[in-house]
């Protein structure tokens, strides 16, 4: 999930999966149903705006649209990327590395 800010933004209740129209208006990629215009459109300015950050590269000045794609996007590259069977031991030495702390000195 984007961040707003500092911090994850959770998002509203998702669409129904039997296939129900509780509510009618609804945001796409964020699969979001309202029953209320006003929240409707209150949260999809919110989301319209410049102001969200993509949790995996850290750019900022996103849509939530945007910053949601970058996401998938980075996330689908490393799972392509990088083998599972390194998982384990690449873990293992970036907690155990000492360069971080050599770098905040």
């Amino acid at each position: 999930m984007p961040l707003l800010g500092k911090k994850v933004f959770s998002v509203g209740p998702m669409s129904p999966q039997n296939g129900t129209q509780d509510a009618p208006y609804l945001i796409p990629h964020t699969k979001e149903r309202f029953e209320s215009k006003s929240e409707f459109e209150k949260r999809k300015d919110l989301y319209n705006q410049s102001i969200w950050t993509c949790r995996a590269t850290g750019h900022t000045g996103l849509t939530h649209e945007e910053a949601c794609k970058s996401e998938a996007t980075v996330t689908q590259q490393l799972n392509s990327q990088f083998p599972k069977c390194f998982e384990k031991d690449v873990l293992a030495l970036v907690h155990h590395s000492k360069s971080y702390d050599l770098y905040l000195k």
